[in-house]
């Protein structure tokens, strides 16, 4: 009889080193991801800033490690294992009774997923550091202001452009949206978006709250002729007519970000840039062509001032170079 019951405690011994050796490697492996996202980071950092022109300096913000989407799992991940040691402490180094025996299988239960999450974080890590950040400046006329509310434009425009995160890294931040009064007597929209670039005092790298913004995105709600936006790449500014939770609405939109990724116009009949894909509502998604070219050109929004305005006039009601 007191052979099985030694032989039995031997057998929970043997189980209170095998959690304590799991707990030790887990937080050892969550330390040295922990370090290797920190040191990737900064590396990141450092090498962007150094890949900007020095006239741009002023305009660099980055985020701090732990304000990132990885630096967030991170701590949740630390904090789950330091509840782990927690609650395994009482009876980890000190033996096992049997009415303790719950309280392992509560920390073995929060132990597999840590350990799991921990391994996950190698590829998170590379991932952040692949993610572009674009910082928006929104404005929105007084028609397109009182024809829907404030929060009804914002859930459109930051939800249809989270398109962008899945297929190609890229984050907009939204900065607050501001009120624009617009000329009723204007019935083209390029005239409409140059306006608001004058009244908005915007240019590329506007500081807004201490951010720097990079691209403007407005909304008008005023009549217009013709074209349903307008999108020139070097003012870093786009205007669409308002059509909220439409299709033709989100496809406009796609459209006319693309052109800030320098996109010309497409002729896959399901791309965002064709515009008589949009017209028929036929658009779905970026051709692969485009696409590779938003990857190519994602980082040239933040990183490099607008390219050089073309000759020819491409704003002011119909002239013989509009870009779209």
């Amino acid at each position: 009889m007191a052979k099985n019951l030694k032989r039995g405690g031997g057998k929970v011994n043997w189980k209170i080193r095998a959690l304590r050796l799991a707990i030790i490697i887990a937080t050892i492996i969550y330390l040295i991801l922990l370090l290797i996202g920190i040191v990737a980071h900064n590396n990141w950092v450092a090498e962007e800033i150094h890949k900007r022109p020095e006239y741009s300096q002023p305009y660099l913000h980055y985020e701090g490690f732990f304000d990132t989407q990885i630096g967030i799992v991170s701590f949740y991940i630390g904090g789950g294992l330091f509840l782990t040691w927690i609650v395994a402490l009482p009876f980890l180094f000190d033996g096992i009774k049997s009415k303790n025996r719950k309280n392992v299988r509560y920390a073995v239960a929060l132990l597999l997923p840590l350990m799991l999450l921990s391994v996950s974080l190698l590829p998170i890590v590379k991932a952040e550091e692949e993610t572009v950040y674009i910082d928006v400046y929104g404005v929105l006329d007084e028609e397109a202001w009182e024809s829907f509310t404030y929060w009804c434009y914002k859930s459109w425009i930051e939800t249809s452009v989270n398109i962008y995160y899945a297929s190609h890294n890229v984050i907009f931040r939204f900065h607050g949206w501001y009120y624009w009064l617009s000329d009723n007597n204007k019935i083209y929209i390029d005239d409409l978006l140059y306006e608001a670039i004058n009244e908005n005092y915007w240019h590329w790298g506007k500081t807004v709250l201490g951010e720097s913004m990079e691209i403007m995105i407005v909304v008008t709600g005023q009549g217009v002729t013709g074209q349903l936006g307008f999108s020139p790449p070097f003012e870093r500014a786009l205007i669409v007519e308002s059509q909220a939770y439409t299709l033709k609405g989100f496809t406009t939109l796609m459209h006319e970000i693309g052109h800030q990724f320098m996109l010309s116009h497409c002729g896959d009949p399901w791309c965002f840039m064709n515009s008589t894909a949009i017209e028929l509502n036929m658009a779905v998604d970026y051709c692969r062509g485009c696409s590779q070219l938003i990857d190519q050109h994602k980082r040239e929004i933040v990183y490099f001032p607008p390219p050089p305005r073309p000759r020819g006039s491409y704003h002011g009601g119909g002239g013989p170079c509009r870009l779209l």
